[in-house]
């Protein structure tokens, strides 16, 4: 009886659940097709004409093209700023090939032949084992000097006459007891005499060159080696230098081609002293610059300008290439001369 009632509830349960969605489904489509329930109609869009649609269009276009060139100016102005901002070019210098060795040249002032010697190091002054060194040559020294040209002879009394007659040099002493041989043609091709160290700069400046250094003119007179003479380490005979008063006077220039020195530089040795730029001081090759060295300062305690190279009254001791003289710049004598020299 239990079992039957239990099975009898299952049973209205089931056909009450169905009866319900049968409701519930039909009375659906009863309150759909009555209008209770619809879907919203889609909200009208608004209408335009074309005139107004073109009008939209050419406004978006004009404001993209201002757009552009608006971000073109701007990416210009940035490029322009970033070009002036930045650092100008330079160009590297191009290095100055130098004339190989033994290249010379011929001055259209006043026609010397000049010599170019190559830039590099050489050895200067005289060493501890050479006995007849002075402690004015020491201690020898490492020098390194920028190529220049010198005067392959001394400057002859042809050329300094020349020098006086167009009014750009002044004359020098000359009588019938001093520098005699001034205004004998004979002697044009000599190197000219009584020139104190003022005239032989003035001579030089006016032809375009200079004097030379005591470094320039020791290494175009002895190479890089350290020599003791332009030819070599043997000490000079009457086939090499004008020295020992052999001729009681001076000779022609380049009358020793056998005693060139290794640029091909002739006379360094014998026929006349010859003035250099240096203002002289005994102990100057022990402070010395490295390179390019220009002699001492000008001062109180240096009076004095250098000369090198024996002239023909010398001795041979004081033949050697390393050897230095020296006097007060006004003084002129019988065996002072020169030779220029010009930069590369």
């Amino acid at each position: 009886m239990n079992q039957l009632s239990a099975h009898n509830k299952e049973t209205l349960l089931f056909l009450g659940g169905a009866f319900f969605l049968l409701f519930v489904f039909f009375g659906g489509i009863i309150l759909f097709r009555t209008g209770v329930f619809s879907s919203p109609e889609p909200t009208p869009l608004p209408t335009k004409d074309v005139n107004q649609v073109v009008m939209e269009m050419n406004a978006t276009i004009t404001a993209q093209v201002v757009a552009t060139q608006q971000a073109l100016q701007a990416a210009a102005s940035t490029q322009a700023a970033k070009t002036a901002n930045a650092p100008t070019p330079t160009n590297a210098p191009t290095p100055t090939q130098e004339p190989p060795l033994g290249t010379t040249r011929i001055s259209p002032v006043d026609g010397m032949v000049q010599v170019y010697v190559p830039s590099g190091s050489f050895l200067m002054g005289s060493s501890d084992d050479y006995n007849e060194a002075e402690l004015q040559e020491k201690p020898q020294h490492m020098v390194y000097l920028d190529g220049y040209w010198i005067d392959q002879t001394e400057v002859t009394q042809a050329m300094y006459k020349k020098c006086v007659s167009s009014g750009l040099c002044r004359d020098i002493v000359h009588d019938s007891e001093q520098n005699v041989n001034y205004t004998n043609p004979d002697f044009d091709n000599h190197p000219v005499t009584y020139v104190n160290w003022d005239d032989a700069r003035i001579y030089c400046e006016k032809v375009g060159r200079r004097l030379p250094t005591e470094a320039e003119w020791e290494k175009a007179a002895r190479g890089t080696d350290g020599r003791l003479y332009p030819w070599g380490n043997t000490p000079p005979d009457g086939n090499l230098a004008n020295f020992g008063n052999a001729y009681n006077t001076t000779r022609p220039v380049g009358s020793y081609p056998e005693g060139k020195s290794p640029y091909g530089v002739l006379d360094m040795v014998g026929n006349v002293r010859e003035w250099v730029n240096d203002v002289y001081s005994e102990y100057y090759y022990g402070e010395s610059p490295e390179r390019n060295p220009q002699g001492p300062d000008l001062s109180a305690d240096h009076k004095s300008r250098s000369l090198r190279g024996a002239g023909y009254t010398d001795a041979l001791h004081f033949t050697h290439l390393a050897m230095r003289f020296h006097h007060v710049p006004n003084s002129p004598g019988e065996n002072r001369g020169f030779r220029c020299a010009a930069s590369n």
